[in-house]
């Protein structure tokens, strides 16, 4: 079975667990701070590469990271796994030939949570919110929007939002969509809190949040098979 199958289970049965993945973005961050990310919209800091290594570093049985393909990209996979230990998903876990998939089966379970936050752009307009909720047959009346800066967000949403998953209920799905800040705060919310569902996604609703749509997105990529190890 591929490692992915048991996420698509986990959700199904709405049985909580965390998962995040680390691209070339926050592998550049973990080297240090001054680095340019997330296509120039953040720049790595002191705190970033800590936070991002405390992500690596934790453990929990329901907690999952994805990194870099041992072939596909060796250099950062290398700068991964020097940090990660045990077993690891792919970060396309969720995206490139499995991107219609998830979406079905976001569509099919998302929307039985009790309560939903997601995490995103500050600078999404409502409308667009609105139609990712349409599309997730979400209803607004159990959903919270948390935004964040659109540029260098990281330290100052970091002390805002790092303690939030203390105080979020049983049976609530947080959905992150913010760059190397969905990653940390992903891991802070699910250690302080091991009912929640906390799934990390990037830019996998850009085609409906920004108009944007990228090679995994439009099928252009081959399929990856997700191995037992990395």
């Amino acid at each position: 079975m591929f490692l992915v199958d048991s996420l698509y289970q986990k959700l199904e049965r709405k049985e909580p667990f965390c998962f995040l993945k680390i691209n070339d973005g926050e592998c550049a961050a973990l080297k240090g701070p001054d680095r340019k990310l997330s296509r120039g919209d953040e720049v790595s800091t002191s705190l970033m590469t800590k936070c991002l290594k405390e992500v690596l570093e934790y453990q929990n049985k329901n907690y999952f990271v994805g990194g870099p393909c041992l072939t596909c990209d060796y250099e950062n996979f290398i700068i991964f796994e020097k940090y990660r230990k045990g077993e690891c998903f792919l970060a396309n876990s969720f995206i490139n030939a499995n991107y219609s998939r998830s979406m079905k089966i976001f569509i099919e379970t998302m929307h039985l949570f009790k309560n939903i936050v997601i995490v995103l752009n500050e600078t999404i307009t409502s409308e667009k919110r609105n139609d990712l909720l349409q599309i997730l047959n979400m209803k607004s009346d159990n959903v919270q929007f948390l935004p964040v800066a659109a540029v260098n967000a990281f330290d100052e949403y970091y002390r805002k939002y790092k303690t939030k998953g203390e105080a979020l209920e049983n049976d609530t799905l947080c959905l992150f969509l913010c760059g190397p800040l969905g990653r940390v705060l992903a891991k802070c919310w699910f250690e302080q809190n091991n009912s929640l569902t906390c799934i990390e996604l990037g830019s996998f609703f850009d085609p409906i949040l920004r108009d944007k749509t990228y090679l995994y997105q439009n099928g252009d990529r081959k399929s990856t098979r997700l191995n037992s190890s990395h």
